[in-house]
């Protein structure tokens, strides 16, 4: 990355002779900081985002792509056939974990899931290997707080997420009073939460949904 020279003294300064600066029982004490970057520091996300862009700029199988989110990764693998998923997908992991330690960071391989997602009516698998891991593919992932199924129809999520909205709307009622009802205003705000539950990253699997319905 093409950084100008007076950016990385100023990062390099940020990163020298950091104290922290606490009370305890009304007295002042410092304690120097083995960690370069405090948490919450706006700084941060954008150091990390330098560092984890190498493994963004991987040179990979052209059936692979990257997707990235804070610190969670997935990678996409279309083709026709098992044995050339498998040969691309061990090949792309093998490549991130390598990258990954370079950094020096370690992946969770035993965290690793694999989804296989066809069209076809016969129920196929596939194992991959991570690390010292193989990981055999699951019907069903949850990957950023939405359920993806191998047919991506998306019924699972929502079946999942109408039970806890059911749970929601339960919990709430039992805030409303018995006598009279609760306000216009405290309906309207019940009703978004449970909106907002039920319509949780709608736009990735609405399309998949209406196509079901029909």
């Amino acid at each position: 990355m093409r950084v100008p020279s007076f950016l990385r003294q100023i990062i390099a300064s940020y990163f020298s002779n950091r104290v922290l600066e606490y009370c305890t029982d009304g007295d002042a004490e410092t304690y120097s900081a083995t960690a370069v970057v405090s948490q919450g520091s706006v700084l941060g996300p954008i150091l990390w985002n330098a560092m984890y862009n190498k493994i963004l700029e991987l040179r990979l199988s052209r059936t692979v792509s990257i997707v990235r989110f804070a610190d969670d990764i997935a990678l996409t693998i279309v083709d026709k056939k098992l044995e050339d998923i498998k040969a691309d997908s061990d090949d792309a992991i093998r490549l991130v974990r390598r990258a990954i330690s370079e950094l020096d960071l370690q992946t969770a391989d035993q965290k690793t899931e694999v989804l296989l997602v066809t069209s076809r009516k016969l129920k196929e698998s596939i194992t991959l290997r991570a690390g010292d891991c193989d990981i055999t593919s699951v019907p069903c992932i949850r990957y950023l707080g939405v359920h993806i199924d191998d047919k991506l129809r998306f019924d699972q999520h929502l079946r999942v997420v109408s039970e806890k909205a059911t749970r929601v709307a339960g919990a709430l009622s039992g805030l409303m009073p018995n006598i009279g009802g609760p306000r216009c205003s405290r309906c309207r705000l019940y009703v978004r939460v449970v909106d907002l539950v039920l319509l949780y990253e709608a736009p990735t699997w609405r399309e998949a949904t209406a196509m079901s319905a029909r």
